[in-house]
């Protein structure tokens, strides 16, 4: 057996690692030892073994912080609120996330959720925001999204954003529109202010649709709305 070496060179450099800013688990993460190891080391033991000391006085890498377990539930909610606004009902969510719906009421309560409740959300909603919900259950299903005074998808600018509130004009817009009466209209060469005026929206919701469809060119032509608009008070 390989008898043990002195400790001193191994705590001298947990000791300049600490001072790095790092932590004494990400030290021994780095270097392949236990947690106790490094801890008994700078604690003073005198002697370590060979390997830990070879290990400790190698060109060490950090290791990335590990994500929060739990993230703000804001978006998340709001996606679900969004979803059921659109007709979506908490079961066909719950089974399309692949959980149970007594998992999904409870979301809807939390302050906060985990990252992969949060992921998958997210991936449910950026599959479902535009697509009609079954229409056996969807009426109902908006009723009751509008006595809770939840918003459409359209309503929000940053979903995420805590502070954001909803712009209802945006939020009244169907989940199947798809810009396809902004271009009829277009085409039909009706003027952007008249046409989102026809429409009962705004420039910022038929924007926001259109960048979500890669339509920079609808996202302009909505824009000069406004323009339109100022004339038109002026």
């Amino acid at each position: 057996m390989t008898p043990p070496v002195d400790a001193t060179a191994a705590r001298a450099r947990i000791v300049e690692l600490l001072s790095a800013k790092w932590t004494q688990r990400q030290i021994a993460q780095a270097a392949g030892v236990s947690v106790s190891t490094v801890k008994r080391v700078l604690a003073g033991f005198p002697k370590v073994a060979p390997e830990v000391e070879k290990r400790l006085l190698a060109d060490l890498q950090r290791p990335r912080p590990v994500a929060k377990a739990n993230v703000d539930a804001t978006g998340t909610k709001r996606r679900l609120q969004a979803l059921m606004a659109h007709g979506w009902t908490f079961r066909e969510l719950a089974s399309r996330i692949g959980v149970d719906e007594r998992q999904i009421t409870w979301t809807m309560h939390a302050h906060t959720v985990t990252r992969g409740r949060a992921d998958a959300v997210a991936s449910l909603y950026r599959a479902l925001w535009d697509q009609p919900a079954p229409e056996r259950t969807r009426d109902r299903t908006r009723r009751i999204a509008a006595r809770r005074g939840w918003v459409g998808a359209l309503a929000w600018e940053n979903i995420d954003d805590p502070d954001e509130q909803p712009d209802t004009a945006g939020a009244a817009l169907e989940p199947g529109w798809k810009l396809r009466e902004v271009e009829h209209l277009r085409a039909l060469g009706e003027s952007p202010a008249r046409a989102l005026e026809a429409l009962g929206t705004t420039p910022d919701a038929v924007e926001r649709m259109a960048r979500n469809h890669h339509r920079p060119d609808l996202a302009r032509w909505a824009s000069s709305a406004r323009s339109q608009q100022g004339t038109t008070a002026a």
